[in-house]
C-alpha cells in the first residue's frame, strides 16, 4: 500500500474520537448511578494502594504499532469492577444474583450497573464500519480498481 492510498491519521482520529466518546458516556453512567457506588469526594489508602472516585479516574489509552492504533484500553480503580457486578462489603454474586452474605443491618440493596461494557457494545459496530470503510477505500486506491 502506498502512502497516497492510506491515510493513517484519519484512521487514528476515528479511533481516538470513538475512545473519547465511550469514556465520556461511561463517566456519565457512573455519575448517573453514583448513589449505587462510591459517593462524595474521597481518597483512601488501602494497604499500599490508594482508592479514588471512579468517574475521576477513568482513563482511556491507545497503543500503536507502525503508527496505527491497534489497541484501546480503559483503566479505572478496581472498585469499578465491584460497581459493575453490584458486589462488595457483604454482598456477593451467587448464581447470577447479588445476595447479602454479611450479618448485621442491611442498608439498601445492591444492583449490578453496566456502566462501561454497554457503551462499548453500543458503539463498536459503528467503529468497525467506519474503519472498514477507511481500509476498503485504501485498498481500492492501492489497486486502482475501477468499475467499468
Amino acid at each position: 500500500m502506498g502512502a497516497e492510498s492510506y491515510d493513517i491519521n484519519k484512521f487514528n482520529q476515528v479511533v481516538i474520537y470513538w475512545k473519547n466518546q465511550v469514556r465520556a458516556r461511561a463517566k456519565s453512567n457512573v455519575v448517573e448511578n453514583a448513589w449505587k457506588g462510591k459517593t462524595g469526594s474521597f481518597s483512601r489508602i488501602l494497604g499500599k494502594k490508594t482508592e479514588y472516585k471512579l468517574e475521576q479516574h477513568l482513563e482511556a489509552k491507545t497503543r500503536k504499532d507502525f503508527g496505527e492504533i491497534n489497541q484501546v484500553s480503559f483503566q479505572f480503580p478496581r472498585h469499578g469492577v465491584f460497581f459493575h457486578k453490584g458486589v462488595g462489603r457483604g454482598w456477593e454474586m451467587i448464581n447470577g444474583k447479588v445476595i447479602r452474605t454479611a450479618k448485621g443491618i442491611q442498608k439498601g440493596i445492591r444492583v449490578p450497573v453496566d456502566w462501561l461494557n454497554c457503551e462499548i457494545d453500543n458503539s463498536i459496530e459503528e467503529l468497525a464500519d467506519e474503519l472498514a470503510g477507511i481500509k476498503a477505500d485504501a485498498l481500492i486506491n492501492a489497486t486502482r480498481a475501477k468499475i467499468k
